[in-house]
């Protein structure tokens, strides 16, 4: 029993450092994956890094400075495994449960911290967003639209 909970542990602590996961910081990031490639920032985010590791297609999105959406793509068929490591680092002591009024893909973190989907077959995957990115994003957009009001005054 004492050895299962070793293996169990050891297995967590591999995923963790293994992959990048909500709210780490763009450092942290770095140590673990080398220089990113950085591209255009998604709307709602202050920077948008893309990293590959083991195969696995990352981009991470950034708001003053902690990670807060993160998406894990796969180049082939994304296996049942794969999407276990990716809630595991993504959840910390969480629970992911399906999301009421959401798809068969659609989970919520158990503190109302995060929502993620997932995308079965090739080139599938999960995203990880936090709340607190849709925030940003959705005040980016009314940011815009003010934007574009003054400018046609």
């Amino acid at each position: 029993m004492k050895r299962a909970v070793l293996i169990g542990l050891a297995l967590t602590c591999l995923a963790q450092a293994s992959y990048a996961w909500l709210e780490a910081t763009e450092k942290q990031c770095e140590d673990r994956y080398g220089t990113p490639t950085a591209q255009q920032p998604s709307l709602g985010s202050d920077k948008t890094l893309s990293y590959w590791k083991d195969d696995v297609h990352i981009t991470a999105d950034f708001v003053k400075g902690k990670c807060l959406r993160i998406s894990y793509g796969t180049r082939s068929q994304t296996t049942q495994a794969e999407i276990d490591t990716f809630f595991k680092v993504n959840g910390g002591p969480m629970v992911w449960t399906h999301r009421k009024g959401g798809g068969g893909g659609d989970y919520a973190r158990t503190d109302r911290f995060a929502k993620a989907t997932v995308e079965m077959g090739y080139g599938g995957g999960v995203t990880f967003t936090a709340y607190e990115w849709e925030k940003a994003h959705d005040q980016a957009i009314k940011d815009i639209e003010t934007a574009k009001q003054a400018a046609e005054k």
